[in-house]
């Protein structure tokens, strides 16, 4: 088959399953569409109940008679971000895709290229006539919350003892190593009192940061809205006399947060005083952040009305405390809520050696909300070292208890930890350098990967992760190179070919 035709059918398959949704926790159609695909091409398909796929596709006729068979894997779901002024539902709407050059992204929200270019290799594989090993085609659930698709796979069917992971997101860069992680949920129990009638609700909001995936872009050291919303508020403290009502900021604890929202309620008599703090503290973030993060803004808003013609930084429309019956909490609880929030771990904590190029151990505090009496704190833990991610989470479990509050774990996954030797990284390094007139690089990465879980489910298996170029992952700044994708296709048929004929 010609491999330019077969490119363009990848990307027509890629457009289809945008169309699908699949966040995480509604892989539900994506998974019937794909298992039906399979079976109309006669392909054993095995479904559980978690909605993971493991699908079988014979050797081509051409392949030599030693080939051990191949496992491609690849996850369904995708993270669902979207930006603040962008009406979407994740749930029911297929994804405004837009080709502009050679980039495709999706209209204000996250694009689904991770993983769904996984998807659509994996679909073409299924459906193309081309030289390959048996394969062993593996897509799981619930990837980007915990890899709990991953964990609860029976592996018991899979022979395969090759491993290819299409989840990758830099051209070129082969990785042979991951993190591992843990989820962390702190919660801090919150007490209300009746608000006094005379004040009003004041709404600060932090937006215009860059965020990006908390495992790949945390070594940007990129400002996080919610640790920002801390600083914030620890600004005021003392300064003037404020309720807090609610907090809330960001979406996905595998995403740094772009955005958070603080409901004050604030004197009349303050609000000039109001102002000017919320500019002390915007100009102090933004000089330590102007180069990673340029865009970022503080505003406190209140009415037109409540305001009366006084300047309030960036002023917009919102509600007066109408009644007495307003909510906020004391001012002892108050202060545990801004002691929590400065003092939380959040960005990186270890790297792997001196040259600080390798991130070794990290926290994103990635979802913050006030809800059930409660603040709300998710962060996600990474290290590819065991005891320094479990020191972490201790860290946090102990900060939560002097606080007041407490804390629940759960999706902890395993590191993948770097082979001494592998005949699928020596395949891939030949085949790249022999395609491309270079050599590849050859690297881990700060993220969870799938290949960490099937490591310790399968053992003894020989695994690689490699992709297209994909910018700005887990935002909606996301896009996928269509030339690279192109590329990275017909670079897995040539490894494929290899694998073919490879003495094992």
């Amino acid at each position: 088959m010609d491999n330019n035709n077969s490119a363009e059918k990848v990307l027509g398959y890629f457009k289809k399953i945008s169309s699908i949704p699949r966040g995480s926790g509604n892989e539900g159609e994506i998974c019937e569409y794909i298992e039906n695909f399979a079976k109309e091409r006669n392909l054993s398909v095995y479904r559980d109940e978690h909605f993971n796929l493991i699908i079988k596709k014979p050797a081509s006729a051409d392949c030599g008679n030693d080939a051990k068979p191949v496992i491609i894997q690849g996850h369904l779901d995708m993270v669902c971000e979207k930006n603040a002024d962008t009406e979407f539902d994740f749930k029911t709407q297929p994804l405004k895709l837009i080709t502009e050059g050679d980039f495709i992204r999706a209209s204000g929200t996250t694009l689904g290229a991770d993983n769904g270019i996984a998807l659509a290799y994996a679909m073409e594989l299924m459906d193309g006539n081309y030289t390959h090993p048996p394969l062993e085609i593996v897509l799981t659930a619930d990837e980007e919350t915990g890899m709990t698709g991953a964990l609860l796979l029976d592996t018991s069917s899979l022979s395969g003892k090759r491993l290819i992971n299409i989840d990758e997101e830099t051209e070129g860069n082969f990785v042979v190593s991951c993190a591992g992680g843990v989820k962390s949920l702190v919660r801090l129990p919150l007490i209300f009192e009746e608000t006094p009638p005379e004040l009003t609700e004041v709404t600060v909001s932090i937006k215009g940061l860059k965020g990006g995936h908390s495992g790949f872009a945390i070594k940007k050291q990129r400002a996080n809205a919610n640790i920002l919303m801390g600083r914030v508020l620890n600004h005021l403290l003392g300064k003037i006399d404020f309720r807090l009502a609610s907090l809330n900021g960001g979406l996905k604890d595998n995403a740094i947060p772009r955005e958070a929202v603080a409901v004050l309620y604030v004197s009349p008599a303050d609000f000039d005083k109001l102002a000017v703090l919320t500019r002390e503290i915007a100009q102090i973030i933004k000089h330590e952040y102007e180069y990673e993060d340029p865009d970022i803004s503080v505003e406190a808003a209140v009415s037109k009305e409540e305001a009366s013609g006084k300047a309030i930084s960036n002023a917009a429309s919102s509600e007066k405390n109408a009644s007495s019956n307003a909510q906020t909490v004391t001012a002892e609880c108050l202060g545990r809520v801004i002691s929590l929030l400065t003092v939380i771990p959040n960005g990186v904590y270890f790297y792997d050696d001196e040259t600080a190029k390798s991130v070794q151990t990290s926290t994103n505090a990635g979802v913050m909300r006030t809800e059930g009496g409660e603040l709300t704190i998710q962060n996600a833990v990474r290290s590819s070292v065991l005891s320094r991610k479990q020191l972490l989470h201790e860290k946090i479990k102990n900060l939560a208890k002097l606080s007041g509050g407490y804390e629940n774990s759960f999706s902890d996954y395993p590191e993948w930890e770097r082979a001494a030797s592998s005949k699928i990284r020596d395949t891939f390094t030949s085949v790249y350098a022999r395609m491309y007139g270079k050599k590849p690089e050859v690297s881990g990465v700060h993220a969870g990967l799938e290949c960490g879980v099937f490591s310790k489910k399968i053992g003894s298996t020989d695994m690689i992760a490699f992709g297209p170029d994909i910018f700005g992952a887990h935002t909606p700044d996301e896009k996928m190179s269509l030339s690279s994708a192109k590329r990275m296709w017909e670079f897995l048929l040539a490894v494929l070919a290899e694998l073919a004929n490879l003495d094992t």
